[in-house]
């Protein structure tokens, strides 16, 4: 599964409570492990999906 999320024009963090993850932002690979943070530089678009198939968590925290 994955989602596309609109370009972030605030500061946002992303935290994996559980699982593995990929983040893809302008064509680079990331992945995050449980209790990793990522934080998802300003104006861009990005993708997250999920690497295993077993329990996952994530948060993900915007400035409002």
């Amino acid at each position: 599964a994955s989602d596309v999320y609109k370009r972030q024009d605030k500061p946002t963090i992303i935290f994996s409570r559980k699982g593995l993850w990929k983040i893809s932002i302008n064509g680079d690979e990331f992945k995050i492990n449980s209790n990793d943070t990522f934080s998802v530089p300003l104006n861009t678009k990005f993708d997250i999906s999920i690497e295993s198939s077993e329990e996952n968590y994530l948060n993900c925290v915007s400035q409002t």
